[in-house]
């Protein structure tokens, strides 16, 4: 009896209504006046993410929600409120992004999980007076290292090149107090970690 509620009200929750924000407010759930463009997303592949977006083809996010930690079913998405275009749903989790270019039409929402592309981002510890930096590339991309004072001064710069991983330790003892920032460039994106020492 308590799983039947329990299913129930997920069904429910999945069901309610979900706004998206760009120039006006459009509700993704079908009012039963045009016909469903559906999409449904796997519990097993939203499973390992933290936030989830549906983002059109200029970068605005018309689309945001937190996953919960326990995602037992699946999400179904209506967009038949969405004009005819291209569209992105991209999912992030600490160290990865997955983005799944998505094509909607007259007739239908069709994701396009050939073209799915995983962007694995940096990852900063921060262990006493040292940052240990993490970078996983299995393309083999350049990654850029930069370390910036508060000033925005450069104070470091290392280009790193054909490797499939990336392991670094700075060692912040030696310098004065104040606020820097690290900063790793790679796939053409920026991510900036801030240090106070």
């Amino acid at each position: 009896m308590k799983k039947d509620i329990k299913y129930y009200l997920s069904v429910i929750a999945l069901l309610g209504v979900m706004q998206i924000s760009a120039n006006e407010r459009v509700k993704l759930v079908n009012d039963g006046s045009i016909r469903a463009k559906t999409i449904r997303l796997s519990a097993s592949l939203l499973q390992p993410f933290s936030k989830m977006k549906i983002v059109d083809d200029f970068g605005v996010v018309l689309y945001e929600e937190t996953l919960g930690r326990n995602l037992e079913i699946g999400k179904q998405f209506n967009l038949s409120k969405l004009p005819t275009g291209n569209y992105f749903i991209e999912m992030d989790a600490a160290v990865k992004q997955v983005v799944i270019p998505l094509q909607v039409t007259e007739q239908e929402a069709v994701l396009k999980m050939d073209f799915k592309t995983e962007i694995y981002k940096p990852f900063m510890k921060i262990s006493g007076t040292s940052l240990q930096l993490m970078v996983f590339n299995p393309d083999k991309n350049p990654i850029t290292v930069a370390i910036y004072n508060q000033l925005g001064q450069l104070l470091f710069e290392e280009t790193v090149t054909e490797q499939i991983e990336l392991k670094r330790s700075y060692n912040f003892s030696k310098v004065e107090s104040g606020d820097y920032s690290l900063q790793v460039k790679k796939n053409g994106k920026v991510y900036s970690f801030p240090y106070q020492g």
